[in-house]
């Protein structure tokens, strides 16, 4: 299970702009057009500014969600084995085949 994507941590941004974030790579050099950019919103879909703010927040979130998850999927076959157990575990092996380009 491994990803190609840009390595975090990644950071979102408001913009000058009302409803414009971006999300970029690391926590210096930031803004629109630099090389860190991972990702920018321009609200042109007119979404509430907090739910553009909070799409930002969990993209910039995605790489450490992609680690947790792995941790998750390395450490739930050593727990009692029960019916709960083989649901989360088919959520996370969905999760992150999803996030790695396997869905």
């Amino acid at each position: 299970m491994t990803t190609q994507h840009t390595p975090g941590p990644w950071f979102a941004w408001r913009g000058d702009q009302v409803g414009k974030y971006w999300v970029s790579q690391g926590s210096t050099g930031h803004g629109e057009g630099s090389s860190g950019d991972i990702c920018i919103f321009n609200n042109n879909s007119r979404r509430d500014e907090l739910e553009v703010a909070a799409n930002a927040s969990l993209i910039a979130a995605a790489p450490e969600l992609l680690a947790a998850l792995k941790v998750a999927w390395d450490i739930l076959p050593a727990l009692p084995v029960g019916h709960e157990h083989y649901q989360q575990y088919s959520q996370i092996e969905a999760a992150i085949a999803k996030a790695t380009g396997g869905c």
